[in-house]
């Protein structure tokens, strides 16, 4: 046992501890802009919140995102979450299925689950199911 020991302490003789590796970036960073008006932008707000459309602006908050890798659109602290289909901000849960997000051309809740559609001119936002018209269309800035 001591010589399996001291052949261990050789072979990792003069390797230092790895540093932690950095996450990786943000799959999206920036506005994500409807395709049908690249001037509106979706936007949160404070926990509770209901996600709508307005008016792109960097005097706007609740506008910038990011999407981790686990699917999760975060701003700040802040997530985007589904109920039904409403779609409100709430505290990030790195557990929360309904947390997660597929974002190609469209947003999906989860991979297959319904699409963010922007539902008329006043900035509601709802899920619904895939259409693939423009209202459901998005784009990122990033």
């Amino acid at each position: 046992m001591r010589r399996v020991a001291r052949v261990i302490a050789t072979l990792t003789a003069g390797f230092a501890a790895a540093a932690p590796l950095p996450a990786p970036p943000p799959l999206h960073q920036g506005w994500i802009v409807t395709k049908a008006d690249h001037t509106r932008c979706l936007t949160g707000g404070a926990i509770g919140s209901i996600l709508r459309v307005l008016p792109c602006s960097n005097e706007t908050p609740g506008q910038n995102w990011f999407q981790a890798s686990t699917g999760k659109f975060y701003n700040g602290e802040n997530c985007i979450r589904a109920e039904g289909a409403v779609v409100r901000v709430a505290a990030c849960d790195g557990t929360d299925p309904a947390q997660e997000w597929w974002f190609v051309d469209v947003i999906r809740s989860g991979r297959y689950g319904p699409c963010l559609t922007e539902e008329n001119s006043s900035g509601t936002v709802r899920l619904r199911d895939c259409t693939w018209r423009r209202n459901q269309k998005w784009r990122s800035t990033s």
